[in-house]
């Protein structure tokens, strides 16, 4: 798509919206809410007009300020966020719906659909009623039937934001070998960081209408475009901080980066940057608060110059209290922002 803008009256909702989807990937936009995805998703299937703008699929236009293709003409599938799979149907006649009413006569429609059965793991479910399924087997049944035509995209707009959290997590791997089994090209929607990062190939990082960044998972995370996507992606302390080269001076002392700079700005910290260590050469920090995450502990600490940093340490250590000094020390090449 190229600079897509979508407006209801004076609301601009989508302002200059571009990026590819590669084929056969899984491509993650990702935003807070109210940012603009779910009406780029409708925009893309063809459920909202653009102002100005144009977006292809397969190379074919189907969107601009003059041409408006009908969501049954964009060879795209999509997975709501309910599944919304019709209850008087049973499984295997909701996946065969997607190839169209049960009368057409579609070549190899039952090889089809159990092959789909097969992929999505709800072979022996094939004759159950959608009440009787789980909200996990319900999402797999609307993917399947989303993937039944070979759409050339498949949209899936926030599919597991209704699953617990373990649930949600088996869900995301399962959906993933499904859509790569059939080389299909996924355009997942989500406010969920760990979501995206889990299933995407690419993630687009959506906030106020705008693209923030557009890049690899790894980029987005390490190397964010700026302050607020950033913090979209988890925990983070930044200090104010000069650059020389592969160096930033900060008041708590020099810093290493990723990458040489020139200049003031920010150096971004997460929690596994900066590491307790029983060194009284290291600088230090009075604990603010203590979190366990299972394997490790996160703590935020303010240095002596009123900085606050995110610090990692083993959970097998003895849990400091809050006002106890630590020291820590660098553990990974930190990423910097230049003051804009």
């Amino acid at each position: 798509m190229d600079s897509i803008r979508v407006a209801y009256g004076d609301h601009v909702a989508l302002d200059e919206v571009s990026f590819v989807v590669p084929h056969g990937s899984i491509t993650a936009v990702v935003g807070p809410s109210g940012c603009g995805k779910s009406t780029l998703l409708r925009a893309i299937c063809g459920l909202e007009p653009i102002r100005s703008g144009r977006i292809e699929i397969d190379g074919q236009e189907v969107s601009s300020a003059s041409r408006h293709a009908p969501p049954e003409r964009r060879r795209m599938g999509l997975v709501p966020q309910e599944g919304a799979l019709f209850e008087h149907l049973s499984v295997a006649g909701n996946i065969g719906f997607g190839l169209g009413p049960w009368w057409r006569r579609v070549p190899g429609r039952r090889d089809r659909i159990n092959e789909l059965l097969s992929v999505t793991g709800l072979t022996d479910l094939a004759d159950r009623s959608p009440t009787t399924l789980s909200g996990g087997q319900r999402q797999r049944v609307a993917l399947a039937r989303a993937l039944a035509p070979r759409p050339v995209v498949i949209g899936l707009d926030e599919p597991f934001s209704a699953l617990d959290a373990d649930l949600r997590a088996r869900l995301q791997s399962h959906v993933r070998r499904a859509l790569l089994s059939e080389n299909a090209t996924g355009l997942l929607v989500t406010h969920d960081r760990e979501e995206a990062l889990a299933m995407a190939d690419h993630i687009v990082v959506l906030i106020d209408g705008r693209v923030r960044q557009d890049a690899a998972p790894q980029t987005v995370y390490v190397e964010p475009a700026d302050l607020d996507v950033a913090r979209l992606f988890g925990d983070l302390a930044d200090l104010a901080a000069t650059a020389s080269g592969s160096v930033a001076a900060t008041r708590v002392g020099p810093m290493e980066l990723r990458r040489e700079h020139h200049g003031d700005g920010r150096v971004l910290i997460r929690p596994d940057d900066l590491h307790v260590v029983d060194d009284d050469d290291a600088p230090a920090a009075v604990v603010d608060d203590v979190r366990f995450r299972g394997r490790d502990i996160v703590i935020s600490a303010t240095t002596p110059h009123g900085d606050p940093i995110l610090v990692s340490g083993s959970a097998t250590i003895e849990f400091p209290m809050r006002g106890q000094r630590i020291r820590y020390r660098q553990q990974a090449p930190l990423h910097f922002l230049p003051s804009r």
